[in-house]
């Protein structure tokens, strides 16, 4: 899939010279006051793809093409937008670099404007992919609809699968349990699958749930269209324009969560407007790490009456304490979380860092072996992306392991406890640590425990528990000492930290 990059629109309507706007990997936030053409965006992102079969347009399950129809989305003006003259033009670039450019025209023939991507022979230049645009349309409620243009269809369109999936994504999202089915209905609206249980009907449904049912089957129709065509899937892009509309705000937290979810299984750019603070934050809250590495915030902004574009998340913050008319402190930075092998490696690696180095990262808890996290970094979890896993020195000669940007590996040539040992056998009996007596902890005591099997690892797990406590807490006597004799690793393996801790550096909160 060649995803979206950025795009550029030199004229449209009251947007002009907005150059290198961002698109995010998997979301893309579109957001700002009224009237600073958020729908504008939205619907021209849409208008460079087409995707039919032959020339036959290829429909979704609730019967939407998987193109954006021209007049669907925009309304132009006779006194403001009509002219012979006046074309408007954009472009997107994608990830290969290619660009598609696009002009807007009026055509005094038909009396209405059209998009031409790359020539003027229609479609030519359109890229080649399945585009579901849900619009305002969409949040009429069936309640205000004529009552005769309503109609229930007995089909079977939607497979098991796609029901359970239906009625796991609707009650997630809005935090409820109840058993529904999809009804398959149809109105001079629209079609629509509405959720359906023993206490309520299609006419029951709220407008968030009719909102959300649509949301909920372009999904469906975005994975269906994967499983038919397999390898030739070319990716999707969704556009809703006002997505939180109807919905509390604990729903669009969890509807947010659902289509990052979903972006990254079948394979979606979703693109969406908002004038909702409560998604805006949501987005920009440090704790929600996922959606920093997938995720763009592209906020219209109007102070002077030209409109620009602001994707610096700490400038959109300030934005957002206007509109609130509050006043945010002082962001904290991400940490890095760190992984390593056991508790003796987290001794080790907390008694040798400075605090400088010590406040950038969050060491986790959790252990495990080599494998195991070269397995996590050749997956799909882009929680490891951006994390270092800090390996024991044994680790140190493999190869395809130090390669790696997200490893590398503590000083010393064996497992901590190892270097401890190895460290306190070579000690002289007048060095400072033996003399300051540390409760009658000398080297005699010291030589009187020692293993004898040095190369086992749980008779050296069994020392090391048992001697730490004449160490100081958290082995801090000890590895005072160990970083003075060994000054040199000590500066290497930070210099190496630090390198590694930019490479893998997450995007600002």
């Amino acid at each position: 899939m060649s995803r979206i990059k950025t795009i550029n629109i030199t004229n449209f309507r009251h947007l002009s010279n907005l150059n290198n706007i961002k698109i995010g990997e998997r979301l893309t936030v579109i957001a700002g006051v009224n009237g600073t053409g958020k729908s504008s965006l939205l619907g021209l992102i849409g208008h460079v793809f087409s995707f039919r079969d032959n020339g036959k347009i290829i429909k979704s399950v609730d019967n939407k093409p998987f193109e954006t129809i021209f007049s669907e989305v925009f309304r132009f003006s006779p006194e403001h937008d009509y002219s012979v003259q006046y074309n408007y033009n954009y472009s997107l670039t994608f990830e290969d670099t290619t660009q598609r450019e696009a002009t807007s025209r009026y055509i005094v023939k038909n009396k209405r404007f059209r998009i031409d991507v790359g020539t003027r022979q229609r479609a030519s230049g359109k890229v080649r992919r399945p585009v579901i645009y849900l619009g305002l349309k969409r949040l009429i409620p069936l309640a205000q609809e004529s009552e005769k243009s309503i109609k229930t269809i007995r089909d079977n369109k939607l497979t098991e699968e796609e029901k359970r999936l239906y009625q796991d994504w609707h009650n997630r999202v809005l935090l409820i349990k109840d058993k529904v089915v999809p009804q398959h209905t149809k109105s001079w609206n629209k079609e629509v699958y509405y959720a359906v249980c023993d206490t309520y009907d299609a006419y029951g449904n709220s407008a968030g749930q009719d909102n959300l049912a649509q949301i909920i089957l372009a999904l469906i129709s975005f994975k269906r269209l994967k499983d038919e065509m397999k390898t030739n899937y070319p990716g999707g892009l969704l556009l809703i324009d006002e997505i939180e509309t109807t919905l509390y705000p604990a729903a669009q937290h969890q509807l947010m969560r659902l289509l990052l979810k979903a972006a990254a299984d079948y394979e979606l750019q979703v693109v969406f407007t908002t004038h909702s603070t409560e998604i805006i934050s949501f987005m920009l809250n440090p704790q929600q790490r996922e959606f920093c590495y997938s995720s763009e915030i592209v906020y219209l902004y109007n102070p002077t009456g030209t409109i620009e574009v602001i994707q610096d998340k700490e400038r959109i913050n300030g934005i957002m304490d206007d509109l609130r008319h509050t006043v945010t402190p002082e962001p904290k930075k991400l940490k890095t979380n760190v992984y390593l092998e056991d508790e003796e490696a987290r001794i080790f690696l907390k008694g040798i860092i400075p605090p400088a180095i010590s406040s950038k990262l969050k060491i986790s808890k959790f252990n495990s072996g080599a494998n195991f996290y070269e397995t996590l970094l050749k997956g799909k979890f882009p929680e490891f992306k951006h994390s270092l896993i800090i390996l024991d020195g044994d680790k140190s000669t493999n190869k395809s392991l130090k390669r790696s940007k997200n490893i590398l590996f503590l000083p010393g040539s064996v497992r901590p406890e190892n270097v401890f040992l190895d460290y306190l056998d070579r000690l002289p009996i007048d060095n400072d640590f033996w003399e300051s007596n540390l409760g009658g902890y000398n080297q005699a005591v010291f030589l009187g425990h020692k293993p004898t099997d040095t190369t086992n690892r749980e008779t050296m797990k069994d020392w090391f528990n048992s001697e730490k406590p004449n160490w100081g807490k958290g082995c801090r006597k000890l590895l005072s000492q160990w970083r003075k004799d060994n000054q040199v690793s000590v500066e290497s393996f930070c210099k190496t930290l630090e390198r590694k801790l930019e490479a893998v550096k997450s995007p600002s909160p």
